[in-house]
């Protein structure tokens, strides 16, 4: 009930807020409210819209650019974010916000060089800035070189010991390497610097998921929603949490609603389809494996639950068919074997229906 009055006040606040901008589009204030608003939904496209206006109302503000190419980035739009900062560089050259913006999206572009000789330019006519040193360290990773780029976060934090986003990087960087004690130490001091940042209670999470901690990462991933409720990765670890603990229907509400936000993410469809099985919803799983095969016409796993769902659903041509392509797509799984038997037997073929159970039986005793 409370969740439901708070979007109604938030529908009421975003209904004046539009009201006020088409009484005066050029308003400053209004803008900058409805860009962040939208950004903070991830409706990127819409903030930049707003962003745009804003530019265009104050035309000296290096700062609005470098949002704008900041979002563009998220949006994989690399050569409009250049463009976007290199309005802003023509604007305030010497301005730290600026060459960062530039650093960050030549690093995005993999324009390497000219990367370097931006960070290196900031870090000479900034030494005592950390985030010159955070630069320098996502530039690092970027490359590959991760021990370098670790050592430039370190530096980071060395003049700022409270830099959240530096300690985040760390602790990714050891997740990577398989030290969760450390990653863990990294993440919570990031959560400590900066409580009310979503990102840092995910990786936790997930490092908690790791360790087979699923109180503490369940209670993380909530702590992220409460913060982001719009989190694509915090519904959808939470949805494989439930869906490892049997627990169907929470995965199935937590999938669908990182689905709203990522209709083309192939594992969510799959572990989505997965439960479904699961809850016995086969007309409803068969579409979600459909959707993959839509995205990746040579995925195995979906060709498989396809013909499992066909085969619950008494559709047995559709079953061998789809467990047919699985079969020739992953010969060396003996689960589609299984299913091809029930599926022959279904249909009376029994000298086939045995002979896929024998070559089960072989390639399943073979991969234990």
């Amino acid at each position: 009930m409370f969740h439901r009055w708070a979007r109604r006040d938030n529908d009421r606040e975003l209904t004046l807020l539009l009201k006020r901008h088409q009484h005066d589009p050029r308003d400053k204030s209004v803008l900058v409210e409805l860009a962040d608003r939208f950004e903070k939904e991830r409706n990127y496209a819409r903030s930049v819209m707003y962003l745009e206006s804003l530019a265009t109302a104050d035309r000296s503000n290096p700062s609005v650019l470098c949002r704008l190419a900041k979002l563009l980035r998220k949006m994989g739009r690399l050569e409009e974010s250049l463009k976007k900062v290199e309005e802003a560089k023509r604007l305030a050259p010497d301005d730290l916000e600026v060459k960062l913006a530039l650093a960050k999206t030549y690093i995005d572009m993999e324009r390497f060089k000219e990367a370097e000789k931006q960070v290196l330019g900031m870090l000479g006519d900034f030494p005592g800035e950390p985030i010159c040193y955070y630069a320098l360290g996502l530039l690092r990773v970027r490359q590959g070189k991760d021990d370098e780029g670790a050592e430039a976060f370190r530096r980071a934090i060395g003049i700022d010991s409270r830099f959240a986003r530096a300690h985040s990087h760390l602790g990714l960087l050891a997740e990577r390497k398989g030290d969760t004690d450390k990653a863990l130490g990294h993440f919570r001091r990031a959560i400590r610097c900066e409580p009310d940042k979503a990102e840092w209670h995910l990786n936790l999470g997930a490092v908690y998921g790791e360790r087979k901690m699923t109180r503490e990462a369940i209670l993380e991933f909530q702590e992220a929603l409460r913060l982001d409720p719009k989190n694509v990765e915090a519904h959808f670890n939470l949805g494989m949490i439930h869906h490892d603990q049997g627990a169907y229907e929470e995965a199935i509400r937590e999938f669908n609603i990182a689905l709203e936000s990522e209709p083309d993410n192939i594992k969510a469809h799959y572990l989505l389809g997965r439960s479904y099985i699961r809850r016995g919803l086969y007309d409803r799983a068969r579409k979600e494996m459909n959707k993959i095969l839509s995205l990746d016409p040579e995925n195995s796993r979906a060709y498989y639950y396809l013909g499992v769902a066909e085969n619950k659903r008494e559709k047995v041509d559709e079953a061998i068919a789809a467990l047919e392509k699985a079969i020739a797509l992953d010969p060396g799984n003996g689960k589609p074997y299984y299913f091809l038997g029930i599926a022959y037997d279904k249909k009376g073929s029994g000298e086939k229906a045995r002979e896929a159970y024998r070559t089960a039986d072989r390639l399943l005793q073979a991969g234990r």
